[in-house]
């Protein structure tokens, strides 16, 4: 019975500590043998780590998967009391959705990286004020230095693919509403339909900016 949990404590261990290895950005950055070995045995210590990113993708998953069906709700009704599929227009929501479920990708990748323990900015800060304090002489503060400024643009880079991901799904709220009004406000059915197709236009603009976004 001893020998079985053990086993199943080791078996965990391995699993947290790989998952954690497969996170970081190289093999450099992975750590060494020893650095595996720490996490497979301690693993309890470092599995919160993996709970944080799973549960943001999570979230942001369903608010793109509500956009996208509000959007295309908004359409199909439109569509439908014009007797238009609105084919066009129904791709562009897919196009949409691709371009922000590969935003929530980077956004999520970034999260990994920022939360790993070699990116952790206090550590980083501390060490170099210590040098700093101590005269250090080696120009290993200035490479820390320039560390800590590579860890401040991924924080950047991170926080505006959110920003833009977040601009993109209200967005896409705000036009399936429009839409919405459209099919019960306008008298005029080509009217409708010549409007519905301008304002859908929109979505390739996101597209674009989160494209460029993805591409940064």
């Amino acid at each position: 019975m001893v020998i079985a949990t053990v086993a199943l404590y080791l078996l965990a261990g391995l699993v947290v500590a790989q998952l954690l290895r497969k996170r970081a950005s190289s093999e450099a950055a992975a750590g060494s043998a020893g650095t595996f070995l720490v996490r497979a045995l301690l693993w309890p210590a470092f599995a919160a780590w993996l709970a944080p990113v799973a549960t943001q993708s999570s979230d942001d998953e369903s608010r793109i998967r509500a956009a996208e069906g509000a959007l295309a709700s908004a359409l199909k009704a439109l569509g439908g009391a014009l007797g238009d599929g609105l084919t066009l227009e129904m791709r562009r929501v897919e196009a949409l959705g691709k371009a922000t479920r590969a935003a929530a990708a980077k956004k999520a990748e970034l999260d990994r990286l920022l939360t790993a323990p070699e990116h952790d900015t206090a550590k980083l800060e501390s060490e170099l004020a210590r040098l700093q304090t101590a005269g250090d002489q080696s120009q290993v503060s200035a490479i820390l230095a320039q560390r800590l400024a590579h860890v401040y643009k991924l924080e950047k880079v991170r926080a505006q693919t959110a920003a833009d991901l977040d601009r993109a799904l209200a967005r896409a709220g705000e036009l399936a509403t429009r839409l919405t009004l459209l099919r019960y406000d306008s008298p005029s059915r080509t009217g409708v339909a010549a409007t519905a197709q301008q304002l859908t236009q929109s979505i390739d603009e996101l597209c674009s900016v989160l494209t460029e976004v993805q591409a940064s």
